[in-house]
C-alpha cells in the first residue's frame, strides 16, 4: 500500500493555531496569578463599607446596655418613692422649664433637657426654709424617667424573689407622667457584679441607680453650713463674739486691734480689753469660714427636741460677720460618738459636727484667744500710772512735748519726761525699764479661780493706766494672792489667770526703787 502524501499547511491554518497557542497561554498565566498570594510591597485593597460594618458590629458588641425607661423630665408629672426608712415624693420645679428654656438657646447642646437643666423638688421639704441639696434631688429624680439595665437575669417566676432582695424591695419607684400613663419599678440587694437587682414587668435585670432612693429627708439637705471661698482673697472679718460654758456670763468679743501702735493684729474688747493672740484668732477665722456639718439629724425640731440636743438654751453661741455676711452658729450637747449639735441662726435643721472642727469657739476661754501678758499696752498712750501697793500709792506722770524738728506731715513725734508721786524728775530712759517689768507680767494659763475666790479680801498690788486725752478706758488691774506661790490677776474686774508670787514681789521691790529714780532691769 502506497503511503498519502501530506499536504503542506496552509497559512490560515497557522494563524488559527498560533492564536490558539497564545490563548492558551495567557489563560495559564492568569489562573496562576489569581491563586499567587499578594506580596508585602502591594497591600490589597480595602472595602471601606465593609471596615465601617465591622466598627459598628464591634460598638453594638460593646453596648450592651438594656433600655427600659427614657423619658425626658419635661415629661415627668410626679414620682413616688418608698424605701425600708420611709417614702417621698419628687416634682419638676418650675424654675427647670426657665432652666430648660435657656439653654435650648445654646447650639452646641445637644439635648437640653438633660439633668443639668432639670431641677426637682421633694414634697415636705421647701427649698426656701431647708438648705436642700439639688444635685441629690436630680440624682433620685433621674432614675424615675430613665432607666437602663446591663444585663437581664430572666423571668421573675423562675427564681425566688428573697435571692435578689425583690421580694421585699429595698426601694419601689413609680413615675407619673403628664399623659397619664405610669412605670413601676423595685429595686433590690446589689447584684454580685455592678450595679443592683432590678424588677421590671415581670423580668428580674441587673442595672445602675442613685444611692438617694435609698435616703430620707434629711440626706437631701446639704451639710454646707458656712463655706466662704479665700482662694483669691482674704476673707474680710468684722467682730466675732462668742459665749459658752467656759465664759460663765461673759461674751467674748474679738475685733481688730482698738490700739493701733500695739503689736498684735487683734483686741480682745470683752469681757475685758486686752490683746488677741493673732495666731488663735487667724485659725478661728479659718475654722469660721468653713463649717461643714456630719449628717442632718433633724428637720423642723420641736421644743423637746431643742432640748433633748441641748440646743433649747445652746450651750455655746458664736456670732461673727465677714465679706458683709453675718452669721450665728449655736453648739448644743454631744451624741454618743462625741459630734456635738449645731443649728443656724434662723434656721430649721439640727446636724451634727465634729467636735474638734468648732472647738476654737465652743470651748474657748479668754486666755486661749488673748495675748498672754496680763495687759499690753503701749507707753506712748500713757499718761499716768498709778500703783497702789503695801507701802502706799505711787503716781508716775508723763508729760509730752511735740520735737519739731521730728516731726512730719505723716507722723508726730514727741519727746517725754516723767515725774514721781512727789513731782520729782525721773529719769525716761530707768522709767522705760521699769514700763516693761509692768507689762511683762504674764499669765501661766487657764484659772480655775474666780472672783469668788478672793472675795472680801483686798489685792496686794492695783496698777492703773490713764491713757492722754482719755483716748482709751482706764485699764484697772489687782493682783491677790492666792498662796505664797501664786496670784490671780484680775482685769477690769475680771478673773484673767495666775501669775508667780515671785513675779509680784519683784514689781512691788522696783515700783519703790523707781521712787528714788535708782531702778536697774
Amino acid at each position: 500500500m502506497s503511503k498519502k502524501e501530506k499536504k503542506p499547511m496552509t497559512n490560515a491554518k497557522k494563524s488559527v493555531l498560533i492564536t490558539l497557542l497564545v490563548l492558551i497561554v495567557l489563560g495559564v498565566s492568569t489562573a496562576v496569578l489569581l491563586l499567587m498570594p499578594p506580596t508585602d510591597t502591594e497591600p490589597a485593597a480595602t472595602d471601606s463599607s465593609q471596615t465601617q460594618s465591622e466598627d459598628e458590629s464591634s460598638e453594638e458588641e460593646e453596648d450592651n446596655s438594656i433600655s427600659l425607661l427614657s423619658k425626658k423630665a419635661s415629661e415627668v408629672d410626679h414620682i413616688d418613692v418608698v424605701n425600708q426608712n420611709t417614702s417621698f415624693t419628687l416634682r419638676p420645679r418650675e424654675d427647670s422649664k426657665e432652666s430648660s428654656s435657656e439653654s435650648s438657646t445654646d447650639e452646641s447642646s445637644a439635648d437640653t433637657d438633660d439633668l443639668d437643666s432639670a431641677f426637682f423638688s421633694v414634697d415636705g421639704l421647701d427649698p426656701d426654709v431647708y438648705p436642700v441639696l439639688d444635685t441629690a434631688v436630680n440624682s433620685a429624680a433621674k432614675y424615675g424617667y430613665t432607666l437602663t439595665a446591663e444585663k437581664l437575669i430572666g423571668d421573675a417566676a423562675d427564681y425566688n424573689l428573697d435571692e435578689f432582695g425583690l421580694q421585699d424591695p429595698v426601694v419601689q419607684v413609680t413615675s407619673t407622667f403628664t399623659d397619664g400613663t405610669e412605670f413601676s419599678y423595685a429595686i433590690g440587694n446589689v447584684a454580685a457584679s455592678t450595679g443592683y437587682y432590678l424588677l421590671v414587668d415581670g423580668k428580674i435585670y441587673v442595672g445602675s441607680s442613685s444611692e438617694y432612693l435609698r435616703k430620707g429627708l434629711t440626706d437631701f439637705c446639704t451639710t454646707k453650713i458656712v463655706s466662704i471661698d479665700t482662694s483669691t482673697t482674704d476673707p474680710d472679718f468684722g467682730s466675732i463674739s462668742i459665749t459658752n460654758e467656759n465664759l460663765g456670763n461673759s461674751v467674748l468679743t474679738i475685733q481688730d486691734q482698738v490700739r493701733p501702735t500695739n503689736v498684735s493684729a487683734y483686741s480682745i474688747t470683752s469681757p475685758y480689753s486686752c490683746s488677741g493672740n493673732d495666731s488663735e484668732i487667724k485659725s478661728l477665722q479659718e475654722a469660721l469660714c468653713t463649717v461643714t456639718a456630719n449628717t442632718v439629724v433633724k428637720l423642723s425640731p420641736t421644743e423637746e427636741e431643742l432640748e433633748k440636743y441641748g440646743l433649747k438654751n445652746p450651750k455655746a453661741t458664736v456670732t461673727y460677720t465677714v465679706n458683709g455676711e453675718t452669721y450665728t452658729l449655736y453648739a448644743g450637747g454631744k451624741d454618743e460618738d462625741g459630734n456635738r449639735y449645731l443649728m443656724v441662726k434662723g434656721g430649721h435643721v439640727v446636724y451634727t459636727i465634729a467636735s474638734s472642727s468648732i472647738s476654737d469657739w465652743a470651748d474657748a476661754t479668754v486666755l486661749s484667744l488673748r495675748e498672754k501678758f496680763v495687759l499690753l499696752v503701749t507707753i506712748t498712750d500713757i499718761e499716768t500710772i498709778t500703783v497702789d501697793q503695801d507701802d502706799g500709792e505711787h503716781v508716775f506722770s508723763m508729760s509730752r512735748t511735740e520735737n519739731e524738728e521730728s516731726t512730719t506731715e505723716e507722723s508726730t513725734v514727741y519727746d517725754y519726761t516723767v515725774k514721781g508721786t512727789d513731782g520729782q524728775d525721773l529719769t525716761y530712759k530707768t522709767f522705760q525699764q521699769y514700763y516693761q517689768l509692768l507689762v511683762g507680767e504674764q499669765l501661766l494659763g487657764e484659772t480655775g479661780f474666780s472672783l469668788d475666790d478672793v472675795k472680801g479680801k483686798d489685792p496686794d498690788i492695783t496698777v492703773t493706766y490713764e491713757y492722754y486725752d482719755q483716748v482709751y478706758d482706764t485699764d484697772v488691774i489687782q493682783y491677790y494672792k492666792l498662796n505664797d506661790r501664786r496670784y490671780l490677776a484680775v482685769v477690769n474686774g475680771q478673773a484673767a489667770g495666775l501669775v508667780t508670787s515671785t513675779s509680784i514681789n519683784s514689781i512691788q521691790q522696783a515700783t519703790k526703787e523707781m521712787e528714788e529714780d535708782a531702778y536697774e532691769s
